[in-house]
């Protein structure tokens, strides 16, 4: 049985409505800042058309993270090894969360998430993670890059909820 984490809809929302809503100016990028200037690209496109690798961006620049973490549950559902950068560049993106990050958000996000990751090492180590495979293959170094990924995540997690 499929746990359900929290998905609520922010598919059609985009960054330039997320930051209105928040009461955060659109301005102009900063084009001697190569972030300012991607997130001015990307800013209205609606979530559910961005690339993995811009999912995986924002996690790792901790933006938006309320919006942006069920975006990346169903990403990574829908293949494990999401990303532009290289395999499983989302996952890896939530290891980058620092502690302090994640006291930021709200408790149930945090518990969320953490379900999430227990979940999906639980799969991983148990063969339960429906890995697509390509002409490289995925082996076993991988396979403990990936579970390393998770544990670091859960772990920063486990000590924000403390």
């Amino acid at each position: 049985m499929q746990k359900k984490y929290e998905t609520r809809d922010f598919n059609e929302l985009t960054i330039s409505e997320i930051s209105r809503m928040k009461g955060l100016p659109d301005d102009e990028p900063d084009k001697r800042i190569p972030l300012s200037v991607w997130i001015h690209d990307i800013r209205n496109i609606p979530l559910k058309q961005l690339t993995d690798g811009d999912i995986a961006k924002l996690i790792r620049q901790t933006i938006f993270l309320s919006y942006i973490v069920p975006i990346a549950y169903n990403r990574i559902n829908n293949n494990p090894l999401a990303g532009s950068l290289g395999d499983g560049e989302v996952i890896e993106s939530f290891q980058l969360i620092s502690v302090e990050e994640w006291k930021k958000e709200s408790k149930a996000l945090c518990i969320d998430t953490q379900r999430f990751f227990g979940d999906l090492l639980w799969k991983l180590n148990h063969l339960q993670l429906d890995i697509p495979y390509d002409t490289e293959g995925f082996d076993d170094v991988d396979k403990a890059d990936l579970e390393n990924s998770i544990q670091r995540t859960i772990e920063n997690l486990n000590e924000a909820l403390q």
